[in-house]
C-alpha cells in the first residue's frame, strides 16, 4: 500500500491538524478543515522545513525513521518495522513509543488496513516526506554558506538558478546593501517582538548557533520554523545542518544560525553597553615593564635555576616581590614571573651559562632596546602560539589570531559582555572553514570523544583572552559582585596598538613634578600608558591611583642604562615634562649614579673617551674596530682615539 501526504492528512483529526500546522509552519492554522490541509501538504513538502522538525527527534526516534525510510512511501507491519530497528539495538517497546512520536510529528503515518478476516496496523514515511528529506540531505550547507549573509546570498542565488559566476557577483551586490552594521540592527529591530528577543537571546547566551533540538528548551517564545522565516526574510540567519565533524569538531546536527553580521550588529551595539562593573582589573604596561626587571635579574646574576631550569621557589618568591604589583584577579607575582621566563626562553632572549644560571643574549639586549609597540608585538606572537593554554591548538590558535580582528569592531572603553569576543571570534572563525565539497571524502565519522564542541571552542578562547590578551593591557577585566568575571573592555593602548587611534604624543600624555627627595609624580593624561612605560625604564613605581608615583635609585638608573637607556635621554625626558626645573641634587645625583656604574662620556672636539671605571675602558679598548682606527690611553680613566670616527657605529661599539 502506497502513502500520499494529502491522502493521510485528510484522515486525521482537524485537532491534529491544528498542532502540526502550530509545527511545521510556525503560526496558526487556517479556517477550514482544507484549507489547513492544502497548507500543510505545501509546507511538509519543503526540505528544510522537514529537516527542521526531524532535528527534534530523540535518537531513538530518528533510527525508526531510517529504518522507515529504506521504503519510503510504503505502509509495512510492526513485526518488519521492529526487525529492521534491532540492527540499532531497538527493543520492541522503544519501536512501539518511537512510532508514536514519529506520528505525532506528521514524519510518519499509521493507516489501518481492513480484509474479511482482519484489521491490520500498519506504518511509513510519505514518499513528498521522503523526497523533502532526501533533498535536505542532497547537499548541507557549508559553514559560509550558513553562518556568513555573502555565502548564504550565494547559496540562495543559485538555488534560484543563478549560476556560480553570476551568484557571487549578484550576491556582491547585495551585500553592500544589506551588511553595514547599521543596516543589520534596523532589521534586527524590525523583526517581530517574539523573534527581536529570540535572536537577541540566541546571539547573548548561545553566541549565534542555537541547535534546533534546544531550541523548545531555550524559552523563546517562538518556533523554530517562524523564527527561520523571519530571518531569511530579514536577512539576519537561518536553519540548517551545520557538520563540523570533518574540522575535528563534534557538531553535527540542525541548527538555528544567526550571520556574523547579525551577531556583531547585535553584541556591538553601544545602546546595549554594560553598566560600570563592581570591580576592575586594569594591567596597563605593567607585563612589559616587568620583563625588563627579571632582565635586569638575570644580567645581575641574581637568579639561579635547579637542574631542570626552573626557578627555586625561594628565589621566585624573592624576585616575584621586586616585579610590579598585578592589579586584578588573573595572576599573582609568581605567575607573572614564570611567564616572562617562559617567553625569555621561547624567544631565546636568555640563555644558560652551564653554571645553573642564565644570561642575557644579544637578541635579549636586542629585545630590551625595542620601543613599547615592537615588545608588545613579539610578546603577543609568543601568547597567541601558547599550546599550555586548554583546547586544540589546530583551532585555538587560529582563533585568537580572529581575536584581534574582531577586536577592532569594539569601542574603546566601552564594556560589554565577557563572552562577545569569544563568541564573535568562534562565529568568524568557523564561518571561513571550507565545506564539505573541499575535503577529501572519509567513511564514518570523526572520532568525537577527545574532540571540543562549540561551547568547549568559546569557553577555552575565553580563558585566553582573559589571561593572555588582559596580560598584555589590550583589555581591562570587569567582575561583578560575586566576583565573577561578567565583562569586558577594549582599552585605550589596545586600540593604539590595533591602529584604530593615533599614538598620543607624550608631552599631552601627562607632566611629572620631580622632588629633591628623588620622588617622581606623575600626573597622567589620556593615553598615558607610553609615557608610564617610559618612567618605569628608569624610576621604581611605588604607588598607582589617580596620580603614578615613582622613586629614583642607583639600582633604578642601573637598570635603565644596562638596558641601552641613555642619562641625556632621561634628563631630556623629565626636563620636557616637568613644570618646574628640575632639583639641582637629583641632576647631579643622577650623573654621579651614572658615572658610578660605568657611564662612557665622548668629547668629539677631543677625541676624547672617558669613564670612572677602568675595566670598561679596558673592554673599550680590546674592541676590534676601534683598533684598527688607533686607540691611545691616556691614563687610567680616558683612552684618546686616533683617527676618525662617526658617533653613531661609535656609540654601538662601546655598547658591545
Amino acid at each position: 500500500m502506497r502513502i500520499t501526504l494529502a491522502r493521510t492528512l485528510k484522515q486525521r483529526a482537524l485537532s491534529e491538524l491544528s498542532y502540526l500546522h502550530e509545527l511545521w509552519a510556525g503560526s496558526s492554522a487556517p479556517q477550514g478543515r482544507q484549507a489547513c490541509v492544502t497548507s500543510l501538504v505545501d509546507r511538509m513538502q519543503e526540505g528544510a522545513a522537514a529537516a527542521t522538525v526531524r532535528a527534534n527527534l530523540d535518537p531513538t526516534a530518528d533510527a525508526v525513521l531510517r529504518a522507515l525510510l529504506e521504503q519510503p512511501g510504503k505502509a509495512r507491519e510492526f513485526d518488519e518495522i521492529r526487525e529492521a530497528s534491532a540492527r540499532e539495538g531497538l527493543t520492541s517497546t522503544e519501536v512501539r513509543s518511537s512510532l508514536a512520536n514519529l506520528v505525532q510529528s506528521g514524519l510518519g503515518v499509521n493507516v489501518s488496513l481492513r480484509d474479511a478476516s482482519q484489521t491490520s496496523n500498519l506504518w511509513g514515511v510519505p514518499s513528498e516526506i521522503a523526497r523533502a528529506l532526501q533533498d535536505a540531505e542532497r547537499r548541507s550547507p557549508s559553514p559560509a554558506e550558513l553562518l556568513s549573509l555573502h555565502g548564504w546570498l550565494v547559496r540562495h542565488l543559485c538555488s534560484e538558478g543563478a549560476s556560480a559566476e553570476q551568484a557571487e557577483g549578484q550576491a556582491g551586490t547585495l551585500y553592500r546593501l544589506l551588511g553595514a552594521v547599521q543596516v543589520v540592527r534596523g532589521r534586527v529591530e524590525a523583526l517581530t517582538p517574539e523573534a527581536r528577543q529570540a535572536c537577541i537571546q540566541i546571539a547573548t547566551l548561545h553566541g549565534g548557533i542555537l541547535p534546533v533540538r534546544e531550541f523548545a528548551e531555550s524559552g523563546v517564545e517562538i518556533s523554530a520554523n517562524e523564527l527561520r522565516q523571519e530571518l531569511e526574510e530579514a536577512s539576519l540567519g537561518t536553519v540548517g545542518d551545520l557538520d563540523l565533524e570533518r574540522h575535528g569538531l563534534r557538531q553535527r546536527s540542525r541548527v538555528v544560525a544567526l550571520f556574523r553580521e547579525t551577531l556583531q550588529a547585535i553584541l556591538c551595539d553601544p545602546d546595549r553597553a554594560l553598566e560600570h562593573p563592581a570591580d576592575v582589573a586594569s594591567i596597563g604596561v605593567d607585563f612589559v615593564s616587568n620583563f625588563d626587571r627579571f632582565a635586569n635579574f638575570v644580567d645581575d646574576e641574581t637568579i639561579r635555576f635547579t637542574v631542570r631550569g626552573s626557578i627555586f621557589k625561594s628565589t621566585g618568591k624573592r624576585l616575584a616581590e621586586r616585579l610590579l604589583p598585578n592589579p586584578g584577579r588573573e595572576f599573582g607575582r609568581l605567575e607573572i614571573l614564570e611567564m616572562e621566563y617562559r617567553f625569555a626562553l621561547a624567544f631565546r632572549l636568555i640563555d644558560r651559562t652551564g653554571q645553573r644560571s642564565f644570561r642575557v643574549t644579544e637578541e635579549g639586549k636586542e629585545f630590551l632596546g625595542l620601543s613599547l609597540t615592537e615588545k608588545q608585538r613579539r610578546m603577543l606572537d609568543c601568547l597567541t602560539e601558547d599550546r599550555d593554554m586548554p583546547g586544540d591548538v589546530a583551532h585555538q590558535v587560529p582563533m585568537r589570531r580572529m581575536v584581534l580582528a574582531v577586536l577592532r569592531q569594539f569601542q574603546p572603553g566601552v564594556w560589554v559582555d565577557a563572552m562577545a569576543l569569544p563568541f564573535l571570534a568562534r562565529h568568524h572563525y568557523l564561518a571561513e572553514l571550507p565545506g564539505d565539497d573541499s575535503l577529501p571524502h572519509e567513511q564514518g565519522s570523526f572520532p568525537l570523544r577527545a574532540s571540543s564542541d562549540l561551547n568547549n571552542l568559546a569557553w577555552n578562547l575565553f580563558t585566553w583572552v582573559r589571561k593572555h590578551l588582559y596580560l598584555l593591557g589590550f583589555i581591562d577585566m570587569g567582575y561583578d559582585e560575586g566576583g565573577r568575571a561578567s565583562c569586558l573592555r577594549l582599552t585605550e593602548m589596545g586600540a593604539e596598538f590595533l591602529g584604530m587611534i593615533p599614538a598620543t604624543e607624550l608631552t599631552a600624555a601627562g607632566h611629572v613634578v620631580v622632588n629633591p627627595d628623588f620622588e617622581l609624580v606623575l600626573f597622567p593624561g589620556p593615553r598615558a600608558h607610553e609615557l608610564v612605560y617610559r618612567l618605569d625604564r628608569f624610576a621604581d613605581r611605588e604607588k598607582s591611583d589617580n596620580l603614578v608615583h615613582y622613586r629614583m635609585t642607583p639600582a633604578s638608573l642601573h637598570r635603565a642604562l644596562s638596558e641601552g637607556v641613555d642619562l641625556d635621554e632621561i634628563l631630556s625626558l623629565l626636563r620636557e615634562l616637568s613644570r618646574t626645573p628640575l632639583p639641582q641634587n637629583v641632576e647631579y645625583s643622577l650623573e654621579s649614579w651614572a658615572r658610578s656604574d660605568g657611564m662612557v662620556t665622548y668629547r668629539e672636539s677631543e677625541s676624547l673617551l672617558t669613564c670612572e671605571s677602568s675595566e670598561i675602558l679596558d673592554r673599550i679598548a680590546r674592541h676590534p674596530e676601534l683598533g684598527r682606527i688607533g686607540l691611545d690611553r691616556i691614563d687610567r680613566h680616558q683612552l684618546r682615539i686616533c683617527g676618525p670616527v662617526d658617533l653613531d657605529p661609535l656609540s654601538d661599539w662601546i655598547r658591545d
